[in-house]
């Protein structure tokens, strides 16, 4: 690497700390309190841009998988970096980008692994049986949803996520395609959800891929509602149960 390619790296790495120590963790704490990207930005001691908390907002999201990058149950985990402020002996100043392993606990066959790889450990758990594979990989039974409109879609989700818990649900998202694919189109669908729905649509899906993200609360609500309005289809996933829907 040249030295314009290093003075890059450190420029970055030093941005990336002086940001997280300043704010990152305020970011962190405000996500996990359910707050959006702008709601966010407008909190913060020290002021930072939105570009830069929406992303440290979707990598948290990433590290504690509300978010996913590859398909649930595909067995891939995603690997989490940091950086590391080091001295060498002449009291030089540098950054290492250190990869921290995924300590997402794997099917042992004990009843204690059931959430983390979506295997069998009790009696409810019976449909998920040799379908459950190695190191998280699941094995679909798949089908479609056909059950109706808005209302029976929430049910049906919040059914499925009682059954599963909600760390176990997760839905196919399409929105960071979608907003950069057709964004007139896009902000039609926008205006179908409540300020704040929207605001965390627009915080979270910015990058262009499809991603999977928690069958939270918030999320079953939204989904629910485009559903509805026959705007949004795509697919849930339940770990427990090894379900793969379609709707």
């Amino acid at each position: 690497m040249g030295e314009n390619g290093e003075n890059g790296y450190f420029q970055k790495a030093l941005a990336a700390f002086t940001h997280d120590v300043a704010s990152g963790g305020a970011i962190r704490h405000l996500t996990d309190l359910g707050y959006t990207a702008r709601e966010i930005k407008e909190r913060l001691a020290f002021p930072a841009p939105y570009e830069r908390v929406r992303e440290t907002m979707r990598e948290h999201l990433l590290d504690q998988k509300v978010l996913l990058e590859e398909e649930p149950g595909c067995g891939k985990e995603r690997e989490q970096a940091e950086y590391v402020l080091e001295h060498d002996q002449y009291g030089r100043t540098s950054f290492r980008k250190v990869i921290r392993p995924d300590r997402t606990v794997r099917s042992t066959g004990s009843p204690g692994d059931v959430r983390a790889a979506g295997s069998v450990g009790t009696a409810g758990d019976a449909r998920a049986a040799g379908r459950a594979g190695v190191a998280g990989t699941v094995h679909w039974e798949e089908s479609c949803f056909d059950g109706g409109g808005a209302e029976e879609f929430a049910a049906f989700l919040k059914e499925r996520c009682g059954e599963n818990g909600q760390e176990n649900a997760y839905v196919s998202c399409d929105f960071g395609l979608w907003c950069y694919r057709d964004p007139e189109d896009f902000e039609k669908m926008l205006d179908l959800l409540e300020e704040r729905q929207r605001g965390y649509i627009l915080g979270v899906f910015w990058v262009r891929k499809r991603v999977y993200h928690r069958l939270d609360g918030r999320m079953q609500k939204i989904v629910a509602r485009l559903y509805g309005e026959d705007v949004y289809h795509g697919n849930c996933y339940f770990l427990k149960t090894a379900e793969k829907i379609r709707f």
